[in-house]
């Protein structure tokens, strides 16, 4: 299930939404993301990574991500390539009751995280500066310094689940 907020400034006003994790479609999104990432419309690294580790997986849950010039928050999808030493897990059967998936092949971000080992971050550039970005550790909603008045009064709001 993913969950989300709105952020929002009590100083200055500006806001952004957050949506983080994954829903009920993780499996098409995962086949989806992989698919792209085959096709080169992730980038020339990512294509690499496929072609020299056939077995590795993209994570394509959504994190918060921040600019590291302008400060900017987006939501995007993670993205981190892990490969697997040992081989691709199975999938994990019944995805949801909502969506199964069973048959489906993909893998789930806990068993990334857990028997993958990271080859690469994603390189993440923002919309509004072009500059890099980097996520943000998965975390409960937590007060985030806002990136216009460089306040620290960016407070989560507004509470969903969705899926």
């Amino acid at each position: 299930m993913g969950s989300g907020c709105v952020y929002k400034c009590s100083a200055c006003g500006y806001s952004f939404e957050a949506s983080v994790g994954v829903g009920f479609l993780y499996p098409d999104t995962y086949q989806e993301t992989m698919a792209a990432a085959r096709r080169g419309e992730l980038g020339e690294k990512v294509q690499q990574f496929l072609s020299e580790h056939p077995d590795g997986a993209l994570d394509p849950s959504y994190q918060i991500a921040c600019c590291l010039s302008c400060k900017r928050y987006e939501t995007v999808q993670d993205l981190t390539m892990y490969f697997f030493p040992d081989g691709l897990p199975e999938p994990p059967g019944q995805w949801s009751i909502a969506f199964p998936a069973e048959g489906e092949n993909y893998v789930d971000p806990g068993t990334m995280q857990q028997q993958g080992k990271i080859y690469a971050r994603y390189p993440h550039r923002c919309h509004s500066c072009g500059g890099k970005m980097k996520l943000l550790k998965r975390f409960s909603f937590q007060p985030l310094p806002c990136p216009n008045c460089r306040g620290k009064d960016l407070e989560p709001t507004r509470f969903i689940n969705w899926d």
